[in-house]
């Protein structure tokens, strides 16, 4: 398997935006880019803990919820 430190997540049949999602993650702290029109791209960094991750990821998840 290879190990990466990013994470691309495919929005194409989500119920709202790309630019969306990342105004909304954004307004709660989140970073990340695109890597296409419908593609969002997430980078870790070496000083980001899987506790980090696990926060980051409810948040996500409660962003979804709320702009879906």
């Amino acid at each position: 398997a290879v190990e990466t430190n990013m994470v691309m997540v495919d929005l194409t049949k989500a119920p709202f935006t790309t630019d969306r999602f990342l105004q909304s993650i954004a307004a709660v702290g989140i970073k990340a880019g695109t890597s296409s029109r419908h593609v969002v791209r997430f980078v870790t960094h070496k000083d980001v803990s899987f506790e980090d991750m696990d926060m980051a990821i409810e948040l996500i998840k409660t962003v979804v919820q709320e702009i879906s």
